[in-house]
């Protein structure tokens, strides 16, 4: 009878120490998770990807500011037709700046998806280049002198990473796009991230 208090108590104590060693394992499991994200934010992917969202994001937006302003002509046009080709020149002077807020979002919506297809693009050459160092490290293994090779392979490395300046330059393109109000300025990046 004298065992049975002594022995509950073990058991409590056994099971607080599980609860501890379990909430120090989330911590440190939880610490380990945010570590390993901020890596892939700082990697060429987590870039990429970050880049993915902002077009998709300003893509989705651009596509529901296009359709409010489709609205809005057809609107203006009913009204001007009501009038039986007496429109007067407020009703014009709207009509006219719905039409060119129109024609800026399309080019803002040719822009972003090319934005998206550029950054597919890299994302399969980062695919590539993890393929072929995998390989590269394989036959490395198989060569009989391998410093030959690591000199060789230094050499290499010292080149600038060409998607780095695309990333760069598809990240700058991006935030002018988000300023640009103007038409021909929003159709020139349009050029620029197609064709660059």
């Amino acid at each position: 009878m004298a065992v049975l208090p002594l022995f509950r108590g073990g058991i409590f104590l056994l099971a607080g120490l599980g609860a501890v060693a379990v909430l120090i394992w989330g911590i440190i499991d939880l610490v380990r998770i945010r570590n390993a994200q901020r890596r892939f934010q700082q990697s060429p992917e987590g870039w990429i990807e970050n880049l993915k969202e902002q077009c998709a994001s300003w893509l989705k937006q651009n596509r529901l500011e296009l359709k409010g302003i489709e609205s809005n002509i057809l609107d203006l046009k009913k009204v001007m037709n009501l009038k039986k080709g007496r429109p007067d020149p407020e009703s014009a002077k709207i009509l006219q700046g719905f039409e060119q807020e129109r024609q800026l979002r399309l080019v803002r919506i040719a822009f972003f998806q090319s934005c998206l297809e550029k950054l597919d693009a890299l994302t399969q050459r980062q695919e590539l280049a993890r393929l072929l160092e995998e390989k590269k490290k394989r036959l490395r293994a198989l060569r009989e002198n391998p410093l030959e090779e690591w000199t060789a392979e230094e050499t290499l490395s010292e080149d600038p990473n060409p998607d780095f300046l695309a990333l760069e330059s598809i990240q700058s393109l991006i935030h002018r796009m988000e300023a640009v109000s103007d038409f021909e300025e929003a159709e020139k990046l349009e050029r620029e991230m197609r064709d660059g």
